[in-house]
């Protein structure tokens, strides 16, 4: 009997020895995704990798656009200007900012120091409208001062949001996770939004009976005033899980 325990107490060690120096060898990446998550908007990436950027970047007035900011603190403002400009310190020294005719593609990560946080400004001209914008925060701390264009499809994970004002003229599909997201004036015509478990405000730019809403959540918190009649034909989809969602219009 003995014998048997000793075989299984030297198991034992050795099974925890190879795990430990899995996860030594292969990285905290290897760890399952729930354990990868960090609160509070802060996102662990390589060390050693940080630069400062300052950037420019020619589009035409009617681009398409892709947005990528991971990890860090993030800025967008409009200004009287001709090209898409960054000033970013401490990111990710592996980063996209490109154009190619069609599509401006950007992306920046921020790098994760006890000393150093990671910030960027991006500077948008007054007169680019965008077509499709494709945003995805994660991980961050974003305001946004201005933001238009034709289409969006936006995804925030894990991240505080905050937009002055968004004006989108056809249709805005926004998806929030865990974060927190807050829209000031937001203007457009169709709005989709989905909620995880994560706050959604909003401010819609137009009154009341100017949107149908429809919304779906069981286990959520949705705050929509009623319409005693719609005469308009804007339209709001929410559909939210175990996340909070409040909703005013023009006038509220």
């Amino acid at each position: 009997m003995k014998i048997y325990k000793c075989i299984a107490l030297v198991t034992l060690i050795l099974g925890l020895a190879l795990c430990v120096g899995g996860v030594l060898m292969n990285g905290l990446d290897q760890l399952p995704g729930e354990a990868q998550k960090v609160t509070n908007y802060v996102k662990f990436k390589s060390f050693g990798k940080a630069k400062d950027v300052n950037l420019e970047l020619g589009v035409d007035a009617h681009c398409n656009l892709d947005l990528e900011l991971s990890a860090l603190n993030g800025k967008i403002v409009y200004y009287d200007g001709n090209t898409i400009k960054v000033e970013g310190s401490h990111v990710n020294k592996d980063y996209d900012f490109k154009y190619n005719g069609q599509v401006a593609d950007i992306s920046f990560t921020g790098v994760t120091h006890k000393k150093e946080t990671s910030k960027l400004t991006l500077y948008i001209p007054r007169n680019i409208q965008f077509n499709h914008i494709d945003l995805d925060i994660d991980a961050s701390k974003v305001t946004i001062e201005d933001l238009q264009c034709n289409q969006l499809e936006m995804e925030s994970d894990t991240s505080k949001v905050t937009i002055k004002h968004l004006l989108v003229k056809e249709n805005a599909d926004i998806s929030n996770d865990m974060g927190d997201l807050e829209i000031s004036n937001l203007d457009t015509y169709n709005l989709d939004l989905e909620n995880d478990m994560g706050n959604v405000s909003l401010v819609m730019a137009d009154t009341r009976d100017q949107y149908k809403v429809t919304k779906d959540g069981s286990m959520s918190s949705v705050h929509v005033s009623d319409a005693s009649q719609v005469i308009g034909n804007k339209n709001i989809d929410i559909d939210t899980d175990m996340g909070n969602v409040t909703i005013h219009f023009k006038g509220e």
